[in-house]
Parts: C-alpha cells; structure tokens; sequence
C-alpha cells in the first residue's frame, strides 16, 4: 500500500511518500497517555486516522508517553509519526527526540526505534519485524525549542505484508 502525505508549511508544500505493507494495526485501537494538555487533546486523537481540526494528543508532563493495545500480539516492522506541522502548526513544535518500545504483555519492554535529532512533520521508522501486542512512544525533547508540549497527531503501526 502507498501513501502519499502532503504537508504544507507556510508557503513550502512537501510531498511524503511513504510505502506501507499492511493496514495501520493502530487505527481507532484503544490507547493510553501519562497526561494531556486539555480534555480534547486525548490518547484517542493520536489513532483516529485524522490530523485535521486540531486532532492531537498532547502532553506537558515530564513523561510524555502513548501506549497503544494493538488487542493482540502481532508483528509489526514500522511506525510512522505525524508531528506537530502535519497538524498545521510551526515546524519547531515538531518531536525532537523520541523513542518506541514493543511488549507483548505490557510489563517487559523492548526498546526499538531512538530518535534523537528529528526535525521533520513526518517520520518514519522501520525495524526487524518484531511480535508486539502493546506500542509506547515516549517523547523525550518534545519540540526544537523550549516549548514543553509534545504534539502527535497521528501514530500509525503497520507490519509485514500478508499473503493470502
């Protein structure tokens, strides 16, 4: 499956493409989060496949952590994250540094992806496929500037392709 992402900054517009195998295994899964900025910028937002219409989950804690139930173990083998500009917001509000970590039972965690310098709206994260029931981002510099908030506006999970 092909996706192809616009992104518009100002008067830049940047086209993603980006090749996924499989469905978002995140899509509309119940997920989790230490903290929210207010009542509507909730761990649900972060999965609902939208980035349109202020659909974020954000955080000030010191945590700044989403966890996903992806309802069973399944292999998964990439992550894509749309960061604050995807949202329409400025491109310094974008996650700096973060990483994600995989459980099959909630309680051992592995970790897989450490981002430490990222400065794009959209990024994306392929790893080894790996069996995974529970998906934790943890935003650790959530912006390029001092700003405390980490914004996602989307967090996709997608395995390996299926044959029939």
């Amino acid at each position: 499956m092909k996706i192809i992402v616009t992104s518009k900054s100002g008067t830049n517009k940047v086209t993603y493409t980006i090749i996924v195998s499989s469905p978002n295994l995140a899509l509309n899964r119940p997920a989790t989060v230490d903290s929210t900025c207010n009542a509507s910028q909730t761990a649900a937002k972060a999965v609902e496949g939208s980035v349109i219409n202020d659909s974020k989950w954000c955080s000030k804690s010191s945590n700044r952590s989403l966890q996903i139930d992806l309802g069973s173990v399944k292999q998964v083998n990439q992550f894509v994250i749309k960061h604050a500009a995807e949202g329409g917001e400025t491109t310094s509000y974008n996650t700096k540094a973060y990483n994600i970590q995989v459980s099959i039972n909630g309680t051992d965690w592995s970790t897989v992806v450490k981002v430490a310098n990222n400065t794009k709206s959209v990024t994306v994260d392929n790893i080894a496929s790996v069996s995974a029931r529970y998906i934790k981002l943890n935003v650790t510099t959530p912006t390029q500037t001092t700003n405390p908030a980490a914004r996602i506006y989307e967090f996709e999970v997608y395995g390996p392709s299926v044959t029939p």
